[in-house]
């Protein structure tokens, strides 16, 4: 986890594979880029993919599950619409804040969960330092995304 990451940054595997079912779930309208700082970005805004009216797609039912341990019941969920931003310099555009992690830099190899995170869950980090345990508890946050999910 860290501030300094605007969304969600994938391994290159990773990646490569949600791009795939995110192009495939809506058109081939996204523009994700295999580089390292770059995010998908498409030439909507991005209330085109609420499922509403007027909508042209509904990808409210997609999201990121994130297990910590191999307890199929201990997850937590985060919704795909909760990476989306409208850009601020482009007129109909929606960034979506899922990043390309370089095989070749540092934390290449992890899920990265940036700032984007922070706004749907609330995390309180304990330090120890009898014990120099760490410990960290996640809840959800008050304005949290409809489908954000911290299972138990």
């Amino acid at each position: 986890m860290t501030l300094g990451h605007p969304g969600i940054g994938l391994p290159e595997p990773l990646f490569i594979a949600f791009v795939d079912i995110l192009q495939s779930v809506s058109g081939n309208i996204w523009t994700c880029k295999e580089k390292y700082g770059y995010f998908c970005y498409a030439p909507v805004v991005c209330e085109t993919f609420i499922g509403e009216t007027g909508s042209s797609y509904n990808l409210t039912n997609f999201d990121f599950r994130i297990a910590f341990e191999s307890n199929e019941g201990r997850y937590l969920r985060v919704p795909l619409l909760s990476m989306m931003r409208n850009s601020q310099t482009v007129p109909s555009q929606c960034n979506l804040m899922v990043q390309y992690m370089d095989p070749s830099k540092y934390m290449s190899s992890n899920i990265v969960l940036g700032s984007a995170f922070f706004q749907s869950f609330f995390a309180q980090f304990e330090y120890n330092v009898d014990t120099n345990l760490n410990t960290m508890q996640l809840t959800l946050s008050k304005s949290t995304v409809p489908g954000t999910y911290l299972g138990e």
